[in-house]
């Protein structure tokens, strides 16, 4: 129904459109300062969000837009006429083994010492101080390993789960500190992430010799006993016992048993081809969070969404990554400006012409005429009126119009002018222009005028009827119309 009234509207009306080409409107938001935001834009140009200060780490979000156009329906007097003549996941997640799910052994206490027993050759005392210095050799690699492992979870807890990050150099410095704990630089980033192949490398080897030193002990202590000949007397001396080719076996705790199990509970697991690729991936891991933390921006851009209304709603949300809505923000209404449109308003239409009005006279002969009476020099009608525009953004607007009118006796009228539409949604209308009526108008052809009078006598008595004929003339008309039948 309103595209017909369009192409009809189109017909009296040639409007020429600038296509303007489209643009991102930015509206920033600032959580801890004053946020730039945008009342309006073009018609079709795209608005995106720019959040500050946001913990990009943990934050992402999205923003829906909502269409409102202000129309407004057809009033009944046009369409009874017409009808008589015819408006945002894969799931990108991939699981993958927790460097957290590899056991790990609990410290290990060397509490008292080890200390060879002075009856022992020299041998065993030097395998005994060679196993522990490798012993200590490899816990500090353990260690070391440990901590290139647990940096990335220590980040996280820096970052923790806030929405937003006041101040961002704070947290950077702290990253910085926690980082210069286990690396030498915060600019060697690769040389950084070969250390990990270095020290799980070193630990191999370090492992293989401590197994080669343990193993040995346990021989030696294998290959402890003796031959003994002699005499064993009792205290005193009363009693004697003769020993020939006796064999003596010295049978003493395994040394280093419980050390030993703890390196090599370590190195299996390092050693694993899966956790050892996990590992230093987890270890890389959290040298890129580190080297992301400094260069990060902590800016969020939301996607852009078209105005393709009289306004627009956006509304924000940020979630985090598992999904939950961590804000949502106040929706945003932005009025548009700009692009073609119609839109219909009924009411009041009052043209400059009415219609004439005769009267019958008789004059001091006795003759009988016509003589102007009191006639109407405005003419009332209740119409609608198709405008076509182009949108704005302020609360007033100017408009092309034509319309219709229906009278009192059913006679159509046609309108053609400008208007001034008031307000934001339901529209207050003044228009002014051409119409062209329908008026009733003297027919003389059996009058005679009398002089440059207003008065005609008639040609016959026996026809003295005072005639009048439909015409249809141009004239000037205002109106004041209103969008009674709005939709919001």
């Amino acid at each position: 129904m309103k595209a017909v009234i369009f192409l009809i509207s189109l017909l009296w009306i040639s409007t020429v459109q600038a296509q303007d080409n489209q643009q991102t409107k930015m509206i920033t938001i600032n959580p801890y300062g004053p946020d730039t935001v945008i009342k309006s834009v073009k018609f079709g140009e795209r608005i995106k969000f720019k959040i500050l200060n946001v913990n990009t780490f943990k934050i992402n979000g999205y923003v829906t837009s909502t269409p409102v156009n202000i129309d407004y329906g057809v009033p009944s007097i046009l369409s009874n006429l017409i009808n008589q003549t015819r408006v945002t996941e894969i799931d990108t997640t991939t699981t993958e083994p927790d460097p957290g799910d590899i056991p790990v052994p609990g410290p290990i206490m060397l509490g008292g010492g080890i200390k060879a027993k002075p009856s022992r050759a020299d041998t065993i005392a030097q395998k005994q101080k060679a196993f522990i210095k490798g012993l200590s050799d490899f816990i500090v690699r353990y260690q070391k390993i440990v901590s290139y492992i647990n940096l990335e979870d220590n980040l996280f807890r820096k970052l923790s789960d806030s929405v937003f990050i006041r101040d961002i150099k704070v947290l950077q410095t702290n990253c910085t500190s926690e980082y210069l704990s286990i690396y030498d630089d915060t600019i060697n980033f690769n040389v950084a992430k070969q250390k990990i192949i270095k020290d799980l490398s070193e630990i191999d080897t370090t492992y293989t010799v401590l197994k080669l030193i343990y193993e040995e002990l346990l021989n030696m202590q294998k290959e402890a006993f003796f031959t003994m000949n002699g005499t064993l007397k009792s205290q005193d001396k009363k009693t004697s016992l003769s020993v020939t080719n006796a064999e003596v076996r010295l049978e003493t705790k395994k040394y280093f048993e419980a050390e030993y199990l703890f390196i090599k509970t370590v190195y299996d697991q390092l050693n694993d081809e899966k956790n050892r690729q996990t590992l230093i991936e987890k270890v890389h891991a959290g040298i890129d969070l580190y080297n992301k933390i400094q260069n990060e921006k902590y800016i969020f851009y939301t996607d852009s969404e078209p105005a393709n209304g009289d306004e627009v709603t956006l509304t924000l949300k940020l979630k985090y990554s598992d999904g939950r809505v961590a804000k949502e923000f106040t929706p945003y209404q932005i009025r548009t400006k700009g692009g073609l449109k119609v839109n219909f308003s009924s009411g009041y239409l009052l043209s400059f012409k009415g219609d004439d009005n005769y009267t019958v006279y008789r004059d001091a002969n006795g003759g009988v005429g016509a003589s102007k009476g009191n006639s109407n020099t405005l003419s009332h009608a209740l119409g609608a009126l198709a405008h076509v525009y182009r949108r704005s953004d302020k609360d007033y607007n100017f408009a092309l119009s034509s319309g219709i009118s229906l009278a009192n006796n059913s006679n159509l009228g046609f309108y053609l002018g400008c208007s001034v539409l008031f307000s934001e949604k339901n529209r207050l209308i003044i228009s002014a222009g051409i119409s062209y009526i329908q008026l009733q108008k003297l027919n003389s052809s059996n009058l005679e005028r009398v002089g440059e009078t207003e008065k005609y006598k008639f040609l016959s008595a026996s026809d003295d009827i005072i005639k009048y004929d439909p015409v249809y003339q141009p004239t000037g008309f205002v109106s004041i119309t209103y969008n009674l039948a709005g939709k919001p």
